[in-house]
C-alpha cells in the first residue's frame, strides 16, 4: 500500500511542476513582444479568459522623470529596456537611481481594457492613455524627501480614446537591489485581468490552507507523542511558509483581508521566509540523527537568529543586501540534506528515497525562484509548487513512520494480550498450586529425600566453625565412610581420617572454611586454593578409594556465606579408566613406531639389546662395581650408548629417551670420578631400561604378531614361489616316470605345500565375489538370489582371480539392476520370488569357458535397437539380426536405464567389461537361449567368457594322474 501511494505521490509532484511549466510556456506563447517601445496588438483579438504580458523592449529615459506630454515634446533620445527586468541587471546602470518607461500600445479596435502592475521598485507613478492612474510612494530624483518608497499592486480599467494609447511609468529606487519593472505588467479585458487576479489569489489561498492544515495535523501528532519531535519541526516549517505566502501575496492581503502594508513592513515580512531554515534543518536531523551533525543545526540557528535581528532593527536598505546570506544558508542546508539523504538511501534507511525526492524538488524550486527574484532569469515562480510537493513527500514519510509505529503498537497489543492471557493462565495455575501447596511440598520433599537416599554422591552442608555435618546428608555418605550416624560429627574428621592428606593440608582447609562462613563470597574465592580437590581414602578392608571433593558456598540475600555445600564423589573406577586410556594411547604410540620398522630389523635390535642388558646386569652385580672401577663404568656407558644409537636409528622415541637418561648418569660419573656412585639408582635405571624393552617386545609379539625368539623368517616374492613351483612340477613329472614311487613322494609333498599359496579354488573365488549380493539386493528392493555353481575342480592363480573379480563387478550389478525383477514382478510372471544365477566353467580342449546366466527379464532387444537408432549407432530404418542386436549392449555409451543410479545406468559397464577382458587376452560374447520373447518382453541369454588357459592350474594330484 505504501509503495502504491509513493508512486502516486511522485506522479502528482511531477504533474504539478509540469503544469506550472506548461502554464508559463502557454503564457509566453500568447504574449506579443514589444519592439522598440511599441506593442502591436492590432492583429490580436483580446478574449475574456487570457491576458497579455507587456514584455519586451520599452522606451527608456535614464535619470529622467517625464510625463506623457513631456515625452512627446522632449528632444532627448530614448533608449530601450527589457521588461520584465531590473535596469541594473541588463545594463551598466546603477540600481540606486530613477528613470521613465514608455510603451505605445496599438489595438485593432477600441474596447474596454484593464492593466495590472504587480510591483514597481521602489516608488512609481503610472500614466495610462495620458491619465495619471496610480502613484505608489513618492518618486524623486534624490534619495531624500520627498522620496518615499512603497509597493502596491495597481489595477486600472479604462476605455482608450483611440486604437493607440501610451503607458508611462516613472520609477525611482534608492533602497534595494531590484529596480524598475522587474515584474511584467499585463493587459487584457477587465474579465481577463480579474480572472488572473482571482486565480492568483485562489492559488495562494489554496497553498496557505493546505500548509496550515498540514501544520495543525502534525502539531496534533506532536502533542500526542512529544518524544517524536520531527512532527513539531515539520509543523513549524509548514506554518512558517504558510504565513510567508499569506503576508507576501499582495492579492490575498488586499482582496481578502483588505490590508495594504507599507514598504518597510512588507520587506520585513518578505524576508521572514528565512524562519523556514531552522525547522528544516532540525526536521532532517530528527529523521536521520546518525548522519546529520547537530553542529550544522546549531550553526543554522545562530546565523538565522542574527539575520532576524537585522530585519527587526535595521532599515530595509541595510538588511536586504544581507538576505543573500540566508539564501546561501538555505541552499547549503538543502545540499547537505541531499547528501545526508543519499547516504541514508545507500545504507537502505527506511524513507530515505522519498525524502531525497522531495528535498531535490524543493531545492530546484527554491533555486529557480531565487534566480528569478534577483533577475537572472525571467519565468513563472515554481517554488511554492515544489515546496508543496516537498511537504507532501515529508508528510507521507511521517505518516508511514507513524503507521509503522501504530503497526508495532498493534503487534505489541497482541503480544500483551497473549502475555496477559498467559499470565491469567499462570495465575490460575498458581492458585491451583497454592491450593495444593502442602501436598506439593510434601511431594518435593519426598523427591529430595529419594534423591538423597539413592544418589551416588556424598552430599552434606557445614554451617559453623565446629564443622558439624547437618542432618540432611545423603545416604551414600554412610557407605562411603562406613559409619551409620554422621549427623553433628566433625566433617573434617569423617572425611580425612585414614586419608592421604597431611595434617598441614587438613589444617589449611579447616582455616579456609572457618574464615569464610559469615563473610562475603569473595573471602571464600580468595582461600579456595587451600581446599583439597582430590585425595585417597583407605577403607577398613585396606582398599584405597580416590575421592573427588567440591566445595560450594551458599549465600544469603546480603551475599554473605551461610553454609558450605560439600559434595564427594568416588572416582576410583574413573581414574582407573583414565589410566587404562593413557596406557592405550601409549600403546598406540609404540605400535605406530613399530609399524615403520620391518620385523627382522626389530628382531635383531631386541636380541642385541638383551645381550647388552645381560652384560650390564652382570657388571652391576659384580664386586668391582662397589670399588668404583672406571673400566666397568666405561663398559656400562658404551653398551648403553650403543643401544641408544640403535634405538634412535629405528626412530623408537620412548626407548631412546630412557636409554639417554641412563647413559647421562654414566657420563656424569665418568666426568666427575670423585662423585659418589648411587648403585641403587643405577639398578633402578637398568630395570627401567629392561621394562621398556619388554614393553616394546610384548606389543610387537601380541599386537603385530612378530616373533622375536626362534628362527629367522625368510620372505619370497610371489613370482619366485611361482617359478619354484613350475620347476618342481617339471621335476615331479620326470621323477614320476624314472624314480620309484617312494622317492617321488617328497617332491609331491613339496607341490602340495606350495600349491595353496599360488592357487585358489574357483568355487571359493565365486562365493567370495557373490557375498555382496544380499546387500545389493536389499538396496534395490529385491530378494536375495539363489546361486548355482558348477565350477568344481578348477583352480585360479592370482591373475585369474583378479580378472574375474573386476569383470563380475559389472556383470552382477547389471543382473541385479536390469535383469532380475522385483518380487512382485516375478510373481506376476509366475516365477519364484528370488532370482537364480548360474555360473559354470567348462573346458573344451585347451580352451576354458565361463558361462553366466540369470533367469531375469532378459534382453529387451526392441528397446536396445530403439536407443541405438536415437544415438546414431545404427541407421534409423536398420533392423539387424538378433545376434547383432545383442552385441549392441557392448557399444560405448549405450544404456537402456531410464535413470542413472548408484548401481548402473551410465552406459559404460558392458563396454568396459569387453575392453578389460580383451586387454588381458580374454573375450566375452552373448548367446540367446530362446529366439522368442518371454513374458517380460525380453530374450533369455547367457554370457560366455573365454579365459586364458594360463590363469588355470590343475591340482597336484590330478597332475600325477595325468602323468
Amino acid at each position: 500500500m505504501f509503495t502504491c501511494f509513493k508512486k502516486i505521490l511522485i506522479r502528482l509532484s511531477l504533474t504539478c511542476i509540469t503544469s506550472v511549466s506548461s502554464f508559463a510556456y502557454a503564457t509566453s506563447l500568447y504574449a506579443t513582444t514589444a519592439t522598440e517601445g511599441v506593442l502591436d496588438l492590432s492583429k490580436h483579438a483580446l478574449n475574456e479568459t487570457e491576458s497579455i504580458e507587456l514584455r519586451g523592449d520599452w522606451s527608456f529615459y535614464w535619470q529622467q522623470l517625464l510625463t506623457p506630454s513631456e515625452i512627446v515634446t522632449t528632444s532627448s533620445e530614448a533608449g530601450l529596456m527589457k521588461v520584465p527586468s531590473s535596469w541594473n541587471r541588463v545594463s551598466d546602470y546603477t540600481e540606486y537611481s530613477y528613470a521613465t518607461y514608455h510603451l505605445e500600445v496599438r489595438l485593432s479596435e477600441i474596447q474596454e481594457l484593464g492593466v495590472s502592475f504587480e510591483a514597481v521598485w521602489s516608488a512609481s507613478k503610472i500614466w495610462i492613455d495620458g491619465e495619471l492612474v496610480a502613484e505608489v510612494g513618492v518618486v524623486h530624483t534624490e534619495d531624500a524627501p520627498p522620496y518615499k518608497p512603497n509597493l502596491k499592486r495597481v489595477t486600472h480599467f479604462f476605455t482608450p480614446k483611440s486604437t493607440n494609447f501610451d503607458i508611462v511609468v516613472q520609477a525611482a529606487n534608492f533602497d534595494i537591489f531590484l529596480a524598475g519593472l522587474s515584474q511584467v505588467p499585463k493587459i487584457g479585458t477587465p474579465n481577463a485581468i480579474l480572472r488572473d487576479r482571482q486565480k492568483s489569489t485562489a492559488w495562494s489561498l489554496f497553498l496557505v490552507g493546505t500548509l496550515i492544515i498540514m501544520a495543525i495535523y502534525h502539531l496534533a501528532l506532536f502533542l500526542l507523542r512529544t518524544k517524536e519531535r520531527s512532527t513539531l519541526h515539520f509543523a513549524t516549517a509548514c506554518l512558517v511558509i504558510a504565513l510567508y505566502l499569506l503576508m507576501t501575496s499582495s492579492g490575498v492581503l488586499a482582496d481578502v483581508f483588505n490590508y495594504h502594508p507599507n514598504y518597510d513592513i512588507f520587506l520585513r515580512l518578505y524576508n521572514l521566509w528565512m524562519l523556514l531554515i531552522p525547522p528544516t534543518a532540525l526536521f532532517v536531523q530528527e529523521l536521520f540523527p546518525k548522519r546529520f551533525h547537530r553542529s550544522v543545526s546549531w550553526f543554522v540557528i545562530t546565523v538565522t537568529s542574527c539575520l532576524l535581528l537585522t530585519i527587526l532593527f535595521l532599515e530595509p536598505r541595510r538588511f536586504v543586501p544581507l538576505s543573500i546570506i540566508s539564501q546561501l544558508c538555505l541552499a547549503g542546508i538543502n545540499i547537505y540534506s541531499i547528501y545526508v539523504g543519499v547516504r541514508a538511501f545507500r545504507d537502505k534507511t527506511e524513507g530515505a528515497g522519498i525524502f531525497l525526492f522531495g528535498i531535490t524538488l524543493a531545492l530546484l524550486g527554491a533555486t529557480h525562484d531565487m534566480l528569478n527574484a534577483i533577475g537572472i532569469i525571467q519565468s513563472q515562480p515554481i517554488g511554492a509548487v515544489s515546496f508543496l510537493c516537498f511537504i507532501f513527500c515529508q508528510s507521507y514519510l511521517l505518516a508511514r513512520k507513524f503507521s509503522n509505529a501504530f503497526s508495532n503498537v498493534e503487534r505489541s497489543e497482541r503480544e500483551i494480550r497473549q502475555l496477559s492471557q498467559s499470565l491469567a493462565e499462570e495465575r490460575d495455575r498458581v492458585m491451583i498450586m497454592n491450593e495444593n501447596l502442602e501436598e506439593m511440598v510434601e511431594e518435593k520433599t519426598r523427591d529430595l529425600k529419594s534423591i538423597m537416599n539413592h544418589i551416588q554422591l556424598g552430599i552434606f552442608t557445614i554451617d559453623d566453625d565446629s564443622f558439624a555435618i547437618n542432618a540432611d546428608y545423603s545416604d551414600f555418605m554412610t557407605d562411603l565412610f562406613e559409619q551409620d550416624q554422621l549427623m553433628n560429627q566433625n566433617a573434617f574428621e569423617v572425611m580425612f581420617n585414614n586419608s592421604s592428606l597431611s595434617n598441614n593440608d587438613i589444617s589449611q582447609a579447616a582455616s579456609a572454611i572457618a574464615c569464610s562462613i559469615g563473610e562475603d563470597d569473595f573471602i571464600f574465592e580468595t582461600n579456595a586454593h587451600c581446599l583439597p580437590n582430590e585425595y585417597r581414602h583407605k577403607r577398613s578392608d585396606n582398599k584405597e578409594r580416590i575421592l573427588e571433593i567440591n566445595w560450594n558456598p551458599i549465600t544469603n540475600s546480603s551475599s554473605q556465606i551461610d553454609k558450605i555445600l560439600v559434595t564427594i564423589r568416588d572416582v576410583t573406577e574413573l581414574k582407573h579408566l583414565e589410566l587404562e586410556a593413557r596406557d592405550k594411547r601409549e600403546e598406540l604410540d609404540f605400535i605406530a613406531e613399530l609399524i615403520n620398522i620391518d620385523a627382522e630389523s626389530f628382531r635383531r635390535f631386541v636380541l642385541n639389546c638383551k645381550e647388552f642388558m645381560k652384560e650390564n646386569t652382570k657388571l652391576l652385580q659384580s664386586s668391582s662395581i662397589k670399588e668404583r672401577d672406571l673400566e666397568i663404568l666405561k663398559v656400562l656407558f658404551i653398551n648403553m650408548h650403543t643401544m641408544k644409537g640403535a634405538a634412535r636409528s629405528l626412530y623408537l622415541k620412548r626407548m631412546t629417551d630412557v636409554f639417554h637418561n641412563t647413559e647421562q648418569y654414566y657420563a656424569a660419573l665418568q666426568k666427575n670420578p670423585n662423585t659418589k656412585w648411587d648403585l641403587a639408582k643405577m639398578r633402578r635405571d637398568l630395570k627401567e631400561v629392561q621394562k621398556t624393552i619388554e614393553i616394546y617386545e610384548t606389543i610387537a609379539t601380541n599386537k603385530l604378531g612378530r616373533k622375536i625368539d626362534g628362527e629367522e623368517e625368510i620372505v619370497f616374492s610371489h613370482s619366485q614361489v611361482e617359478s619354484f613351483y613350475d620347476n618342481v612340477k617339471q621335476i615331479s613329472q620326470q621323477a614320476y616316470l624314472t624314480l620309484p614311487k617312494a622317492d617321488v613322494e617328497p617332491i609331491e609333498e613339496c607341490k602340495l605345500f606350495i600349491f595353496p599359496i599360488l592357487y585358489r579354488s574357483a568355487h571359493d573365488v565365486f562365493e567370495d565375489i557373490c557375498s555382496s549380493l544380499p546387500t545389493l539386493a536389499k538396496d534395490l528392493g529385491k530378494a536375495n538370489p539363489k546361486i548355482i555353481y558348477d565350477v568344481d575342480g578348477y583352480f585360479l592363480n592370482h591373475a585369474g582371480e583378479d580378472l574375474i573379480r573386476k569383470t563380475f563387478i559389472h556383470i552382477l550389478r547389471n543382473s541385479m539392476d536390469h535383469g532380475i525383477e522385483t518380487p512382485e514382478e516375478r510373481l506376476k510372471f509366475q516365477k519364484s520370488i528370488e532370482g537364480q544365477i548360474s555360473i559354470e566353467i567348462r573346458r573344451v580342449g585347451e580352451r576354458y569357458f565361463l558361462n553366466y546366466h540369470d533367469d531375469g527379464r532378459g534382453l529387451n532387444l526392441n528397446r536396445i535397437m530403439e536407443v541405438a537408432r536415437s544415438q546414431g549407432i545404427i541407421e534409423t530404418n536398420a533392423t539387424p539380426e538378433l545376434n547383432l542386436a545383442c552385441d549392441l549392449i557392448f557399444h560405448s555409451g549405450l544404456s537402456t536405464a531410464s535413470k542413472v543410479s548408484e548401481v548402473s545406468g551410465r552406459g559404460v559397464g558392458m563396454d568396459a567389461v569387453r575392453s578389460y577382458l580383451n586387454k588381458h587376452g580374454a573375450s566375452i560374447s552373448i548367446h540367446l537361449l530362446d529366439r522368442q520373447e518371454n513374458l517380460a518382453g525380453g530374450y533369455s541369454f547367457f554370457f560366455e567368457i573365454e579365459l586364458p588357459k594360463d590363469v588355470f592350474a590343475n591340482h597336484p594330484l590330478s597332475d600325477n594322474v595325468a602323468a
